[in-house]
């Protein structure tokens, strides 16, 4: 499922921040579970968050929610609680070191942070923008048949029946505290769907777990949706972009319920190279070497150093 799925097989290839960030956060997910080797988790987080910054709030979240117990004894509480927060904070310092040298650069200020939440649309306007792109990250079909599953699961766990998942409750409850947490934040900043990737690698293990064959055929069966949206995507929501032109901004005049048939994604990937004409000119003329034709045409860079001389 995560190697069909869109978002993880699209857009890891465009840029090379998600995939690495990615990588290291399931490493140091991995190695929280190991109670003996948390400090170990330090490392792989700290890379995560070097990676992409917004993996530290994915990293908070994975180390504060990892084997956490409510325990009725104070002084049990209070020792996880300091050990998770000296976690937190060394990792966080850490990974925080690789944007010393942007931030010294900017003055100590912030301004180098470019991502921040499309707050101009209103309460609606961003709800509506979550729930939209959280479609788009399954897939229209691919998210019905989610929603019946996990209300299959949760009816299941209601009548006290264990047996739908082949997991402990601990993998369990911590997988679904990570999917809680990161759809929260993406409800906070629902920009960018790479965003979902902590989401979709847990949503989709949780499927491969399933006990139940029928509902494992219906797990199956977003494999096969999964490929369909790489050649055609089913759309509900209409969207009307002020420019066709893609070197100009996107900006959206308006939005109409309509279910319609897109482009997959192999063509929107092609599209999107596109856009690489829009660029040429950060890539003229450096060090004596137009390197604007050769990025354009997706040649070695060398061909523009071999033409300079």
């Amino acid at each position: 499922m995560a190697l069909t799925s869109t978002v993880l097989a699209f857009d890891n290839i465009i840029s090379i921040d998600y995939p690495w960030a990615t990588f290291f956060w399931v490493i140091g997910c991995a190695t929280l579970k190991n109670s003996k080797a948390r400090s170990n988790s330090i490392i792989p987080m700290a890379l995560a968050i070097g990676s992409r910054p917004i993996f530290a709030l994915f990293a908070i979240s994975s180390i504060y929610l990892i084997d956490h117990k409510f325990s009725r004894e104070p002084a049990n509480w209070i020792v996880r609680f300091k050990e998770r927060l000296s976690t937190i904070i060394t990792t966080t310092f850490a990974g925080g070191l690789f944007y010393l040298p942007a931030w010294f650069w900017h003055n100590f200020g912030l301004s180098w942070i470019s991502a921040e939440p499309p707050d101009n649309q209103g309460l609606i306007g961003l709800a509506g923008r979550f729930i939209l792109k959280l479609i788009q990250a399954f897939g229209l079909v691919q998210t019905l048949i989610i929603i019946v599953i996990v209300v299959l699961l949760v009816m299941a766990k209601r009548n006290r029946n264990h047996t739908l998942l082949i997991m402990s409750k601990h993998d369990a409850n911590f997988l679904g505290a990570i999917v809680i947490s990161n759809l929260l934040i993406f409800a906070r900043m629902p920009v960018q769907l790479s965003y979902l990737q902590p989401l979709l690698l847990c949503c989709f293990y949780i499927l491969s777990r399933l006990r139940n064959s029928k509902l494992l055929i219906a797990a199956l069966m977003i494999i096969g949706f999964n490929l369909i949206n790489w050649t055609w995507q089913p759309r509900i929501v209409k969207i009307d972009y002020e420019s066709d032109d893609i070197c100009s901004k996107t900006v959206a005049t308006g939005a109409k319920i309509q279910l319609w048939v897109d482009d997959g994604r192999i063509l929107e990937f092609e599209k999107g190279s596109r856009k690489a004409k829009c660029y040429r000119g950060w890539f003229g003329q450096i060090k004596q070497a137009d390197y604007s034709p050769v990025i354009i045409n997706g040649q070695p860079l060398r061909l523009a150093i071999d033409n300079g001389k």
